[in-house]
């Protein structure tokens, strides 16, 4: 059965908790006559916020289920933003994705690494003085890595509260192109491979090992890369599907294939028999037409 609401889970904590200080209240006056005060409703409504703010859980889990989970810190913003937008092409310390590593900016003058960040709004979007500053800051913490991690484990839980849990059989499919993506993205395996093999991107087999789970969840949802940015621009890939394809390219790291798998999607199928179609088309006609003309001449 399905967890209920946070927000619902907050407004029967509040209540329960006003109930029972009520309850309390009016039973200790009536032990000890009228000379005990009642609790004021200030006294009241702050004991039934601290029990509420008890059951914010990163799960949304009811306390009555008994299977609460620990609660979930609030977000590091500076680090949520680089996860969010700069994990997907950069790392730190990790080596170069598509964008350059970070690690060496920790050595640049913060104006310097102010400017580097806003030339990237061209592809994140525009960011206020105070979210480039906070990256500046991010760049320059000798903790940068700790924080990073932090975020990523914080992301995480919270994706897996809201998400269906991520499935690798799932994301083999949305990756060789068996099951569609739902807003009409082509498949992974047009562009990419796994376990070698010829294809016009990247072999993906190692590919969660040099990004990581939320950097590479955050790739597959925004592709920000420019061949991904021109196809996928119409045709976005939703967080869910983008969980489920990480599950699967974290297998594949743990358990590499020994050759490429021998599936062929259908379109790729389907454009194969269309190109030699056409080519039979024109080759045909064009021997027509030579056909013609050397009877015209006799």
């Amino acid at each position: 059965m399905a967890a209920p609401p946070r927000f619902a889970i907050r407004v029967a904590s509040l209540w329960m908790a006003i109930v029972l200080c009520w309850s309390a209240t009016m039973s200790l006056g009536a032990a000890q006559g009228p000379s005990v005060d009642i609790l004021s409703s200030a006294t009241i409504a702050a004991a039934a916020q601290t029990t509420a703010s008890k059951w914010t859980l990163g799960s949304a889990e009811s306390p009555s289920t008994g299977s609460a989970s620990a609660l979930v810190p609030p977000p590091d913003d500076a680090a949520r933003l680089y996860v969010q937008s700069c994990a997907g092409c950069h790392s730190i310390g990790k080596g170069v994705i598509t964008g350059p590593d970070l690690a060496r900016t920790a050595a640049w003058a913060e104006a310097d690494i102010a400017t580097a960040v806003k030339r990237m709004e061209k592809n994140v979007g525009p960011l206020e003085p105070e979210k480039v500053q906070g990256l500046v800051k991010l760049l320059k913490d000798p903790k940068v890595q700790e924080r990073l991690a932090d975020e990523e484990q914080r992301a995480a839980k919270v994706m897996l509260a809201r998400m269906e849990k991520p499935s690798r059989d799932k994301g083999d499919k949305l990756f060789h192109g068996e099951t569609a993506l739902v807003n009409g993205g082509m498949a992974c395996v047009s562009c990419h491979a796994i376990g070698g093999g010829a294809s016009m991107g990247p072999d993906l087999t190692h590919v969660f090992k040099r990004m990581g789970q939320v950097p590479l969840e955050s790739a597959c949802e925004q592709t920000a890369f420019k061949v991904m940015n021109a196809a996928y621009r119409d045709h976005k890939v939703t967080k869910q599907e983008a969980m489920h394809l990480t599950a699967y390219l974290k297998a594949v790291d743990e358990n590499p294939p020994v050759a490429a798998p021998d599936r062929i999607p259908l379109g790729a199928v389907v454009g194969v028999f269309a190109g030699l179609g056409g080519i039979g088309y024109v080759y045909g006609t064009r021997r027509t037409t030579a056909r013609s003309r050397l009877a015209r001449r006799r």
